[in-house]
């Protein structure tokens, strides 16, 4: 298998008519480790920290009866939404957790220690994240249910989008079991250090952005308001081939008796990431240029949504086709790709060394 822009990314697919399947080994989105903050309830928030088996712990600041600020913690278990819960709702998982503990009676500043005593409150909370920076909080108390929306804190006020641009390592897991005729079932998880990527602004705005007329009904161009990025081939700084950073190949089995397996390489095929900033809505896709240079998304497409944090990018990618010789199965999960951001020494110097200037 070839390396390729997505860090070779190879899917078998069968000409013969299949309902799409989805792969339940393609990885978990995590959420968020940090502060969030409720933008519509200023005052209080949400301390996320998360176990690398899932476990979660988790303080609610917050606020008294009588006014006085209070600190509500809680040890849940994170639950990642299934592949095909993660597709039709964009959830990334949930935590059902006990009550809340106020922890009480402890050692003051200043103070010899004391040891705090912890008692259980009535609030049950659940916790939804809609997002790898977004989670939903929700209790019944007294006949009422309260909801917050905590979205985690971007100390510069910007939106998600300025997390974009940068340099990443880029891996791929192919589940190929999903694909009808790949035999037994396999599990390919490719090296990050294969495919070395640059994300920046794209040179052409959703206007000039076609749809292939042939292509699949269920593919949509981006969001008019979105912003659009492509991925830049950086291979050559780890020894890579730049010429082959940019094609993805898939691979196709015809079932038919005496068929043989055949390549069939896309050859301008690229990834697009965009970011919408009037609904804060993010995905990939991959897009073509015609003869002329012309972006073109189409007529077979990958789609998923992008989960965005400072260091990781994310996505699960569903396969869009009306189905053909060279189409994928409409419907297909089986491919994850991560972006790991790599450090980038302006940044570092900022903090390192003040006094130098950081432009």
């Amino acid at each position: 298998m070839k390396k390729t822009a997505l860090a070779s990314m190879a899917l078998t697919a069968c000409c013969v008519a299949h309902a799409g399947m989805i792969s339940t080994r393609l990885g978990t989105i995590q959420p968020y480790t940090g502060m969030y903050y409720d933008p519509h309830q200023s005052g209080s928030g949400l301390s996320v920290d998360v176990g690398p088996g899932g476990m979660l712990f988790l303080q609610f600041a917050s606020y008294d009866t009588g006014g006085n600020q209070v600190n509500y913690i809680v040890q849940p278990n994170y639950t990642p939404s299934s592949e095909a819960e993660l597709d039709a709702t964009g959830n990334i998982g949930t935590a059902t957790s006990s009550p809340f503990y106020q922890a009480l009676n402890g050692q003051c500043p200043g103070c010899v220690y004391r040891a705090q005593s912890l008692s259980v409150t009535s609030i049950v909370p659940m916790f939804t994240w809609t997002s790898a920076r977004h989670v939903d909080m929700s209790f019944p108390l007294n006949g009422t249910t309260y909801t917050y929306h905590f979205q985690a804190a971007n100390y510069e006020g910007k939106t998600d989008e300025e997390f974009l641009p940068g340099s990443y390592a880029v891996s791929l897991v192919n589940d190929d079991s999903v694909y009808p005729g790949a035999g037994p079932q396999t599990l390919t998880t490719l090296p990050t250090d294969i495919a070395v990527m640059t994300v920046a602004p794209a040179a052409f705005d959703v206007s000039q952005l076609s749809l292939d007329p042939t292509s699949s009904a269920d593919i949509a161009l981006p969001p008019a308001t979105a912003h659009l990025y492509t991925l830049q081939c950086a291979g050559s700084q780890m020894g890579a081939d730049d010429n082959a950073c940019f094609s993805i190949e898939m691979i196709f089995n015809n079932a038919a008796p005496g068929s043989r397996k055949q390549q069939i390489p896309l050859g301008t095929e690229r990834a697009l990431l965009w970011y919408d900033p009037a609904s804060a809505t993010a995905g990939m896709e991959l897009y073509r240029l015609d003869t002329s240079g012309k972006p073109i998304m189409g007529p077979a497409n990958f789609h998923g949504r992008l989960y965005i944090t400072p260091a990781l990018l994310q996505t699960h990618l569903k396969a869009l086709s009306s189905g053909g010789a060279t189409a994928l199965i409409d419907g297909t999960i089986g491919a994850a790709l991560t972006f790991t951001r790599l450090p980038q020494s302006a940044v570092r110097d900022c903090y390192d060394y003040p006094a130098k200037s950081c432009q």
